[in-house]
């Protein structure tokens, strides 16, 4: 069998958590973090982890090469959310991600304002939803339009708008969502 995280013993964590304090490397220290934070729930870890993915989701922040600074903030937003939603960084993760969300206000052709929405939305507070609803009518103009030849980012904007108009209570909107998505690929289907 290969090595499993179960295999870490009380001696290894105390070598992890040495090289967590002596390490000038952010990326070692981030990582070390979120192994032994995963192991012990120990916040002080979450939150070392949760800091140092935050750090690189804004250095690497591109709405167009989005999977590596999405895979950070997801990283901190999964961390965050375990240690509470009360908790400061779970709050500071959220507010960031609406800074950027804001920030693109449905303007990336790409998928990251798509992929932080499907994040966030489900345990979204009210307050934030209508916001969240004027980006994902943006994005579901431009995604839904026929003239949009990746299928993918079709199928990912109905899921998420899907997600946030059943939050919202908005039947009527999604049904006719429905029949744009319907028609995208009554369309796409004839182009072939």
């Amino acid at each position: 069998r290969s090595f499993a995280p179960e295999d870490i013993k009380e001696d290894d964590l105390d070598i992890l958590r040495n090289t967590i304090q002596l390490t000038g490397s952010t990326y070692l220290r981030t990582k070390l973090s979120h192994i032994v934070w995963s192991l012990t729930r120990d916040n002080s870890y979450g939150k070392i982890a949760v800091a140092g993915y935050v750090d690189e989701f804004h250095k690497q922040f591109n709405p167009e090469h989005w999977v590596d600074c999405y895979d950070q903030i997801r990283s901190a937003y999964h961390i965050s959310s375990m240690m509470g939603n009360r908790s400061d960084s779970f709050k500071q993760t959220r507010a960031i991600i609406n800074e950027k969300l804001m920030q693109m206000n449905g303007s990336d052709t790409s998928f990251l304002s798509l992929k932080l929405l499907g994040l966030i939305v489900k345990d979204a507070p009210k307050e934030d939803l209508p916001k969240y609803d004027s980006i994902i009518s943006i994005l579901a103009d431009k995604n839904l339009d026929p003239s949009n030849n990746n299928a993918n980012l079709a199928d990912t904007t109905f899921s998420v708008l899907e997600k946030l108009y059943g939050r919202l209570k908005k039947d009527a909107e999604l049904k006719e969502f429905k029949g744009k998505y319907a028609n995208y690929y009554e369309i796409q289907a004839k182009s072939l």
